[in-house]
């Protein structure tokens, strides 16, 4: 045989080599070989996945593109509607916190003041409710109270000193100043002084000015006052 021959046949006996040495009872390679062959692929293991798990993400995103624009632009717009509201919400709030405690009043005198604000109708607390009361002064003597409502529905004069002269018949007048109402608009007529149960005051019902149970248009008056800060 010629030597090339001979070479050429050597080659093919070692390349067929891997194939039969397994079925010898001796391992060619050692179990450390094997082990570092195994740590050295894993990182490149890894790398590959990775990338094919990132490829999957990018083709799942170009398929869902579409629908995720669609989804962001009504959710873009479902933000500008609830901050449209809010907005409205907190308009509505101020409006509230500098309408109240303003007075209402009609020609004839004081009807109440403003309790509640809402976006097409008001609350009244009148003159004749029990959370109502504003300083009062009466016209002919200038004797200072204070006009409360009370739980039966009527109005009153209370803390009128005991030491002071006044008549039933005078005009109680709002007192201005830090209160709610407008210096001068009538609040009603005094009628019969009473007793203070302590002694140390006495009080009077008042026969409003105006009637409550058939007022039509009022006009709401800004004034100074404690109660609305102003």
């Amino acid at each position: 045989m010629p030597r090339q021959l001979q070479r050429y046949a050597v080659l093919v006996v070692l390349a067929a080599s891997p194939f039969w040495l397994p079925a010898s009872p001796v391992r060619p390679f050692g179990e450390k070989f094997r082990m570092t062959l195994a740590s050295c692929w894993e990182p490149a293991y890894r790398s590959l996945s990775g990338i094919g798990v990132g490829f999957r993400s990018l083709w799942r995103g170009l398929l869902q593109g579409p629908a995720l624009l669609e989804e962001n632009r009504l959710l873009k717009g479902q933000i500008k509607v609830f901050e449209a509201h809010e907005e409205t919400h907190r308009q509505l709030s101020e409006e509230n916190a500098r309408l109240r405690s303003l007075a209402v009043i009609t020609p004839r005198g004081l009807v109440g003041k403003v309790a509640e604000v809402g976006p097409s109708v008001s609350r009244i607390l009148l003159i004749t409710d029990p959370h109502f009361r504003v300083a009062a002064t009466l016209s002919k003597s200038r004797v200072s109270g204070l006009a409360v409502g009370t739980a039966s529905g009527e109005c009153r004069m209370i803390y009128l000193p005991l030491s002071e002269e006044f008549q039933a018949g005078e005009i109680v007048l709002g007192s201005g100043g830090r209160s709610f109402c407008p210096d001068g608009v009538p609040i009603g007529v005094l009628q019969g002084v009473q007793e203070d149960p302590s002694e140390l005051f006495r009080w009077a019902k008042i026969s409003p000015s105006v009637g409550l149970s058939s007022v039509e248009e009022v006009l709401i008056v800004a004034w100074p006052s404690s109660d609305s800060g102003s």
